[in-house]
């Protein structure tokens, strides 16, 4: 799970990179943050164990997008090998601090990246076409024809601005464009950086108008204030903190939550009194993937896995009230995972 963080120069983005990761920036371009889920809580609740682990997500801090074409086409490439990625637009207003474009204006910025994420697809497909069209005249085959159709209205959807992911695809479009490198297929967030005070409601609705239909996840920050909200050490602390802001959860715990579930990631728990602990799938996930995350051993030799539904345990309370209620489960190697299922896996090697 590698998430990408880019923006624009003096946009906030190593600040939250150091928020995120509790790493230096100027000495560390990849970091860990781990994904609260309130869920755990209850579960540690339940099975007092002597230890809680949580879900990571690996963040890396991606090159500056400036506007030089050999920097800029570096940043993009960089951004190819991640799975989703956040773009910091600056909205903050410091006079000591300059702009690249000479003003701040975070709903041109955000419009800006996204038209270079298009061009840059569109660069490709126009490229694959010329390379197809060629292909075609020396040695036609259905399947050069069947590409060559389905680059066409690639093509012609990025020329109206819509973003890849949001084409219709069948599963044979899919395997075809299995090989391509395409930004806008992969899932963008929006992190809005302003001001401690600022009102940020209008300025984000602006962006939502502009951006349209594409399901981009947008989040307003004070960049400075979740900087004093990492740096208290005690939890309580914390919720005074942000009771007294008048925030009912940190924009760093969003954006965390909105990465994992950018990509398209469920949890699932495993608890006894040694440990709970937390970890993700790809949604629709089958069991056997689910026992492979844990270890390889566990898919191997495979048994069956008795789960409980998170649902339940909340309104029982406890494994054995579970089991008497008739509601502990065991699912064969044809089960698919389910967000917040609680598994113990039986298995032999």
């Amino acid at each position: 799970m590698r998430i990408g963080i880019t923006g624009l120069p003096q946009s906030g983005k190593k600040t939250l990179f150091r928020i995120l990761t509790n790493l230096d920036p100027e000495k560390n371009k990849i970091g860990i943050s781990k994904v609260k889920d309130p869920r755990i809580d209850f579960l540690a609740d339940v099975f007092k164990p002597d230890n809680i682990v949580l879900t990571e997500i690996e963040y890396t801090l991606a090159p500056d997008i400036v506007n030089t074409e050999k920097e800029k086409d570096a940043a993009f490439r960089a951004l190819l090998n991640l799975d989703s990625f956040i773009f910091v637009a600056r909205a903050f207003k410091d006079d000591s601090v300059y702009h690249v474009d000479g003003s701040i204006d975070p709903v041109r910025d955000v419009r800006n990246f996204m038209s270079d994420l298009i061009f840059k697809d569109l660069m490709l497909i126009e490229k694959r076409i010329e390379t197809l069209n060629l292909d075609i005249r020396k040695k036609p085959t259905d399947s050069k024809k069947k590409e060559l159709a389905l680059v066409k209205k690639i093509k012609e959807h990025l020329e109206k601005e819509n973003f890849l992911r949001t084409m219709d695809l069948s599963v044979e479009d899919n395997t075809i464009l299995s090989s391509y490198q395409f930004l806008t297929v992969k899932k963008l967030m929006v992190v809005v950086n302003f001001n401690e005070n600022d009102d940020f409601k209008k300025t984000i609705k602006n962006i939502e108008t502009s951006i349209g239909n594409t399901n981009i996840a947008l989040v307003g920050l004070s960049a400075k204030v979740e900087l004093e909200i990492a740096g208290l050490d005690d939890e309580e602390m914390k919720k005074e903190f942000l009771a007294e802001m008048n925030i009912t959860e940190s924009a760093i715990d969003k954006i965390i939550r909105l990465s994992h579930d950018s990509l398209g990631l469920v949890f699932f728990f495993t608890a006894s009194s040694k440990e709970v602990r937390s970890w993700s799938v790809i949604k629709n996930s089958s069991i056997l993937k689910a026992a492979r995350t844990i270890h390889q051993d566990m898919e191997k030799g495979f048994i069956r896995a008795e789960v409980i539904k998170y649902k339940d345990l909340q309104t029982h309370g406890s494994v054995q009230k579970i089991k008497e209620a008739g509601l502990f489960h065991l699912k064969g190697r044809d089960y698919t995972v389910e967000d917040g299922d609680t598994i113990t896996f039986r298995f032999n090697v």
